[in-house]
């Protein structure tokens, strides 16, 4: 009698407690355990989207190799004599560059302004001196011009200031730490055969 009762008495406490608030709570919170949890199941490595790899990074990476083969120099003259000096297999891409046909580029139709030839030894110029290789030439409704330096950086020159090859040449010069090196003076005439040849 005595353990029926207290079977009696265990089931209508049970039944107490599952119909109290804290009953509903334990009876939640084991469903919850026993669920699976997205944690807990393997994780798949997510695929990585490769950085963008922007243009003159590009660029700057195929001169590397003209800049070996050629002993630490950029060849040629100024212009576009220069950058046919330049591109090709091996060196930098003329797609790169968006050059379709050198047959008939000129300075007029030619969107670069090519002046690396005009800063001699790469290794030999002074850090932070901003000395340009390659940069995109001024044009109406341009704000900036992209410049590739020396040492492969990337910098901008704002298209207000400049009207010219020449002009770009100056904005960097006056900015540079190094503007009495010698360089500057070839960088300036190879940019003003540029500007000569696009009138």
């Amino acid at each position: 009698m005595r353990r029926v009762f207290t079977v009696v008495f265990a089931m209508f406490c049970c039944g107490i407690l599952c119909a109290s608030p804290y009953g509903r709570a334990l009876k939640q919170a084991r469903k919850v355990a026993d669920q699976k949890h997205r944690y807990d199941e393997p994780r798949r490595p997510q695929p990585r989207k490769p950085a963008p790899v922007d243009e003159f990074s590009r660029i700057w990476g195929q001169m590397n190799s003209v800049i070996r083969q050629h002993k630490g120099y950029l060849p040629g003259p100024a212009g576009v004599a220069g950058l046919r000096k330049i591109c090709g297999p091996g060196r930098v891409s003329p797609a790169l560059l968006k050059i379709n046909d050198f047959g008939k580029l000129t300075e007029r139709n030619c969107a670069w302004a090519y002046v690396g030839g005009a800063v001699g030894v790469l290794r030999s110029l002074p850090k932070g001196g901003n000395f340009p290789i390659l940069f995109a030439k001024p044009a109406p409704g341009v704000r900036q011009i992209k410049v590739l330096l020396a040492d492969g950086q990337v910098r901008m020159v704002d298209a207000r200031q400049v009207r010219n090859c020449t002009d770009v040449v100056s904005v960097l010069r006056r900015e540079s730490r190094h503007g009495k090196h010698p360089a500057w003076k070839n960088l300036s005439i190879a940019a003003g055969q540029i500007d000569r040849a696009r009138r």
